[in-house]
């Protein structure tokens, strides 16, 4: 403790080193889409099916989108394999009534990182979630 009584107290963690991402959704004309981004671009595609998301998906052909895209990918797997129908449209729902954006760092073994997740083991590229965002 120092003269005034205060006691500093350091915890230490691992960083997550990915690569930022951010996803959100919007209506347009009643169907559903995501924009799922990188730090620096931004892509939107329908989430009115996996064959529709994909299809939309594939018309992001320039490199610029490579990270974006990926971010997408794994976000569109989890959305449409691990949730219900239900889980779904109430994560859509709480997005956009909130104007929210979810923020998190997409882990991927086929990118180098400070934090190497190549030693982890089989790691499969997946969204680390940490923040929720939403306009003041």
């Amino acid at each position: 403790a120092n003269a005034e009584g205060w006691t500093l107290h350091a915890s230490f963690l691992t960083k997550e080193n990915g690569e930022m991402c951010k996803i959100s959704f919007f209506m347009h004309e009643g169907a559903a889409f995501i924009v799922a981004a990188s730090k620096n671009v931004a892509l939107a595609v329908s989430v009115a099916s996996v064959a529709v998301a994909k299809a939309d998906l594939d018309a992001y052909t320039e490199p610029r989108f490579e990270f974006a895209r990926e971010i997408a990918d794994v976000f569109l797997d989890h959305f449409f394999n691990k949730l219900s129908a239900s889980q779904r449209s109430d994560l859509i729902r709480f997005v956009c009534e909130n104007q929210v954006t979810l923020c998190g760092e997409s882990i991927s073994p086929l990118h180098q990182h400070i934090q190497s997740y190549r030693e982890s083991g089989a790691i499969r590229p997946h969204i680390r979630f940490s923040a929720i965002t939403a306009p003041s």
